[in-house]
Order: C-alpha cells, then structure tokens, then sequence
C-alpha cells in the first residue's frame, strides 16, 4: 500500500484539524486516513517551509506512524 496517495488534502477538513490538535489520538483513523495524514504533512511542507519539522517535534508524524504499525501488525 502505498503511504503517499492523490487527493485533495488542501481541502481535507478531518486532516486539517487533526493536524492542528497536538494530543490527537490518530490510533482511531484506518490505514487509509493514516497515510493521507502522512501525505498531507509531506504536501503542507512544499507550501509552509517548516511544516515537516513542526509535525516531528509536536510527536504527530510518531503518532501516525505508530498507528500504521498497530494495524499492519
């Protein structure tokens, strides 16, 4: 499965918000969700110099990674 998928994630409101809240628990979203998280983080990055770093301090790109984990184990 690829984690980089197409979609419109500039106008992905569940991304977008789960993006801004630093406690959010990604352990409830599907693989699918999961991996548009991922790209929209990698996206956001080419348009908000930063972006990427911010998402590794605040523990986000852990979170969903360990999520994907949890559902490929």
């Amino acid at each position: 499965m690829p984690v980089v998928v197409v979609f419109d994630w500039k106008a992905w409101e569940l991304g977008v918000s789960a993006l801004k809240d630093p406690t959010h628990n990604f352990q409830n979203h599907d693989l699918v969700t999961l991996c548009k998280l991922i790209t929209t983080i990698l996206r956001a990055e080419r348009f908000t110099e930063g972006f990427l770093p911010r998402k590794f301090e605040d523990g986000s790109v852990m979170r969903i990674l360990d999520a994907i984990a949890a559902h490929i184990e």
